[in-house]
């Protein structure tokens, strides 16, 4: 009997989002990844939202709030470039249960592996000094 896969949802930039999901199932199989919620089969088990900038604090966390409320009770990972201008304890404060700055594939893949889990990630980039 086969497991059905995990749906994962991938909210990214066109390239990004499709360069990200080819290499993800290719590494991991068992993972059915969706750049739209309309190629969803299902409630997906995970929500990676990707962004390409990251401007506002308030923004983002309205943003999460309203991704959450409507994929629950799916977790949503946020990935954030190498560079933001907001504090990383303004990020900290984000209430997300995946939060992780510029990945490289392994450890998203880990993260991944870790949400769908049910566990929680956060790795922000260490802050360059002025």
């Amino acid at each position: 009997m086969n497991a059905a896969k995990a749906e994962i949802l991938l909210l990214a930039p066109d390239l990004l989002g499709e360069s990200l999901a080819l290499q993800l199932t290719s590494e991991v199989p068992s993972w059915s990844i969706a750049l739209r919620s309309d190629d969803l089969n299902r409630h997906p088990k995970l929500v990676i939202w990707s962004l390409d900038a990251a401007e506002s604090i308030a923004l983002l966390h309205q943003e999460l709030i309203r991704l959450q409320e409507h994929w629950q009770p799916a977790p949503v990972l946020l990935l954030l470039p190498a560079s933001v201008p907001i504090a990383a304890v303004d990020l900290l404060s984000l209430d997300s249960p995946g939060l992780l700055q510029a990945p490289d594939l392994n450890t998203l893949r880990e993260a991944i592996e870790t949400l769908l889990q049910g566990g929680r990630v956060v790795r922000l980039a260490q802050a360059n000094p002025s």
